[in-house]
């Protein structure tokens, strides 16, 4: 049976009540077994390893709750909407009642589902953050508004899926199908897209940003709207063909390009040999010139056969600097970028100098740049 003092907590409210008691009190476990709550408003519920067995939940609001590692045995979810819920670990037997949807994303979760065929299922709303996928079938499969942040999908078929609104920031898409699928306002940030299929994908307003798409095939692909901030791409990627009226170049709608108007045919894959040849480095507090001098520096000494120039400073009405330096074809463009990046902050910190350190005279700054490189 259920602890009544753990009942009385859950009643009292989700947010302001248990999960701050869960905050303060990560060691007690809590036991809710039998409880009769059907039709209730439990969203966003840390359930973490509570014991819920046998309890009735059926028709209940669960919109990202957590149920990794909590005992369903025996439980009642019938008609309860999971969407966003973790149920990594949790524990299921064969009296556990819940849609056939969620069971298939506790099966993906717990048993894998890696070269399992998925053609045409609805997984909409998932929680399959982490998940194994590699060489999965998912053609034609719903995931719009999915969460697959860190997902393994190596190598796995998704042609002509629906991933519009879903979440792939930080997964491994290496060698994947994407073939017809639609991305419409997809996240798909620091993703790695090397020798993935997006031909005539929907891309429409998705987030590419610093993704790897090295031979990455997008020819006929859709990208107006499209936020493409420091992408890598590679003379070998395939951009033959693709429709798209405009970019940004920034998050958050920021740096649309062209500036006003849509782009005039080819004037999009210009765009693309420049992204080729140069890295953009954002600064947001100024720019200190020695940090960033004894970083350009060593990138050239890690880099040596790079070529690394300087091509232009540009000062934004909000105080930001945004630096962009040109690469050579031989040079790889993302170490570049992270080895200035890294140079920078760790020449700050030998300097002694806060990295949100405002510059004050940021021409002369810029002016000493020059003059220093």
């Amino acid at each position: 049976m259920a602890n009544d003092e753990h009942w009385a907590l859950l009643r009292q409210g989700v947010k302001t009540v248990w999960n701050k008691w869960r905050r303060e009190n990560p060691e007690i476990k809590p036991d809710l077994a039998n409880v009769d709550i059907p039709n209730i408003n439990l969203c966003g519920v840390d359930f973490k390893g509570v014991n819920l067995s046998r309890a009735n939940l059926s028709g209940a609001d669960l919109y990202q709750a957590d149920f990794s590692e909590v005992d369903l045995s025996g439980a009642n979810l019938d008609g309860a909407n999971l969407s966003g819920a973790n149920l990594k670990g949790a524990k299921i037997n064969r009296e556990t009642v819940i849609g056939q949807k969620w069971y298939l994303v506790w099966e993906i979760f717990n048993k894998g589902a890696d070269n399992r065929n998925l053609s045409e299922v609805n997984l909409s709303g998932a929680y399959l953050r982490g998940a194994n996928l590699c060489g999965a079938h998912l053609s034609g499969a719903n995931l719009s508004g999915a969460d697959l942040r860190e997902s393994k999908i190596r190598r796995a078929n998704f042609d002509g899926a629906n991933l519009s609104g879903a979440n792939l920031s930080g997964a491994d898409l290496y060698k994947a199908s994407f073939s017809q699928a639609n991305f419409d306002s997809a996240e798909l940030i620091e993703t790695n897209l090397s020798r993935a299929n997006f031909s005539q994908a929907n891309l429409k307003a998705a987030k590419l940003i610093r993704v790897q798409a090295l031979n990455t095939n997008f020819s006929e692909a859709l990208f107006t709207e499209a936020c493409l901030e420091d992408w890598n791409i590679s003379t070998a990627t395939n951009v033959d063909n693709i429709v798209c009226d405009y970019v940004y170049l920034q998050d958050a709608h920021k740096e649309r390009c062209p500036i006003y108007g849509n782009f005039l045919p080819g004037d999009f894959s210009k765009i693309l040999r420049k992204t080729l040849e140069t890295i953009n480095l954002v600064f947001y507090h100024g720019i200190n010139w020695k940090a960033f001098s004894t970083a350009f520096k060593n990138a050239e000494l890690e880099n040596q056969g790079a070529q690394l120039d300087i091509l232009n400073i540009e000062k934004k009405e909000d105080g930001i600097l945004i630096v962009q330096v040109k690469v050579s074809s031989i040079g790889d463009k993302f170490k570049v970028h992270n080895d200035l990046r890294k140079g920078y902050d760790n020449a700050l910190k030998a300097l002694e100098i806060p990295s949100h350190t405002q510059v004050e005279n940021q021409e002369q700054e810029i002016n000493r740049l020059f003059h220093l490189i």
